[in-house]
């Protein structure tokens, strides 16, 4: 379907990330980096991303993994 260019459609943007766990996430970075280094990598690639979206005004959905009971996702809810 063509959008006439002044007219803003609603969109959602879906954030899909991992918590920022040791040895869990950005693993392939762990040998430089240390398993608590790539999640330090991770949680601020994170919130950089969370940061750019909320810039742009449009509404954010966060989808996390493993679940949203790890404590970084506790956290940013309460933000």
């Amino acid at each position: 379907m063509a959008t006439a260019p002044d007219r803003v459609e609603a969109v959602t943007v879906a954030v899909l990330t991992k918590a920022p766990l040791a040895g869990q996430a950005k693993t392939r970075l762990a040998p430089a980096l240390g398993p608590a280094g790539a999640a330090r990598a991770h949680r601020a690639l994170v919130l950089r991303t969370l940061q750019t979206v909320a810039q742009t005004g449009l509404p954010m959905r966060l989808w996390c993994a493993p679940t949203s009971d790890q404590r970084f996702f506790r956290a940013l809810a309460r933000a």
